[in-house]
């Protein structure tokens, strides 16, 4: 049997109903696919609030063509490139998680792409976790839809003082 060569790697983000969040093709392997999720992760801190995600890491034995770039379309790139690339056999899906998993290791203070970590929806404390995370979830997303509506209102504020109508 001769053993596929690593060329390469293509990390996706997608969230609800598939659709593509993210798309990168920088590093190579597990070392590339952390550096995928973290800076998701940290940009996800900054706007306070991670989507709720899955992430792949698929491994190629060739990139020709495989490149993704900012400036290109991520649903067409995942279709018209990758999705090709799979089913000709140059590549495969090596590693899964998604954010209820990595909350869960977080908690447990277990690596996410170990092992173990891989295999966290096993376990039977998992369903409580994940009935958590999606709460408080929820609870941050009712806390921004109240704080935009919040601002809104102290947009208006200084034309009702001044007694000004305004038409919405």
């Amino acid at each position: 049997m001769i053993e596929k060569q690593l060329h390469g790697s293509v990390y996706v983000a997608l969230g609800p109903g598939m659709q593509v969040y993210d798309i990168s093709t920088e590093g190579i392997g597990e070392a590339g696919f952390r550096q995928f999720i973290d800076s998701i992760q940290h940009a996800s801190i900054r706007k306070r609030g991670m989507p709720i995600l899955t992430f792949g890491r698929y491994d190629m034995e060739d990139m020709r063509g495989l490149h993704f770039t900012s400036g290109q379309d991520k649903t067409r790139y995942l279709l018209e490139c990758l999705g090709p690339a799979i089913q000709h056999d140059k590549g495969t899906l090596v590693q899964m998680t998604d954010t209820v998993s990595l909350y869960y290791c977080c908690r447990h203070d277990i690596d996410p792409l170990s092992d173990e970590g891989q295999n966290v929806r096993l376990r039977q404390d998992f369903r409580q976790t994940e009935a958590v995370f999606r709460s408080q979830v929820r609870k941050l997303q009712t806390m921004r839809r109240a704080a935009e509506q919040l601002r809104e209102i102290r947009k208006d504020e200084p034309y009702k003082r001044k007694g000004l109508k305004i038409n919405t």
